[in-house]
């Protein structure tokens, strides 16, 4: 169900999130969890030398969204805006919905738009499509299929 939202000043427009497609998801949920994995590693090897053991299974906390999307590399952080944005209408003055985004362009249909509201866009479509991925636990696909 998508929903409103209204961005602070200086943009103070109200978007419409929407839902991504299941293979939108997976675009971007792949992407992230790629830069989870590469933080993790490079926490993990670290720890062990610096330490000299291994670490504790609970120790790794989990990197923010916007340090995984900032430490993504500039083609795979574009492929996640850029496919989150198809998801966010802006509201009207006169009423009424646009997309803020060509799907296929990757063009921006308002000017006046700035990074910090792409970038509050980009999460919150995140949040409403695949924060749930990364919070809930994942199907055991070596366990047996009860019939």
């Amino acid at each position: 169900m998508p929903r409103e939202l209204t961005l602070p000043s200086p943009d103070g427009h109200t978007y419409l999130i929407g839902t991504l497609d299941a293979m939108q998801q997976w675009s971007i949920a792949k992407r992230f969890l790629s830069q989870v994995r590469k933080e993790r590693d490079a926490w993990e090897f670290t720890y062990e030398r610096n330490t000299g053991r291994k670490p504790e299974e609970d120790s790794y906390r989990e990197p923010s969204l916007n340090f995984i999307l900032s430490a993504m590399s500039d083609e795979d952080s574009k492929q996640v805006i850029a496919v989150a944005l198809t998801a966010v209408q802006r509201k009207h003055d006169q009423g009424g919905y646009a997309q803020i985004i060509t799907p296929g362009t990757n063009r921006l249909q308002f000017s006046d738009m700035k990074m910090e509201a792409l970038i509050a866009l980009t999460f919150a479509v995140m949040r409403d499509n695949i924060d749930s991925f990364f919070t809930t636990g994942q199907p055991d696909s070596t366990a047996p299929n009860p019939a």
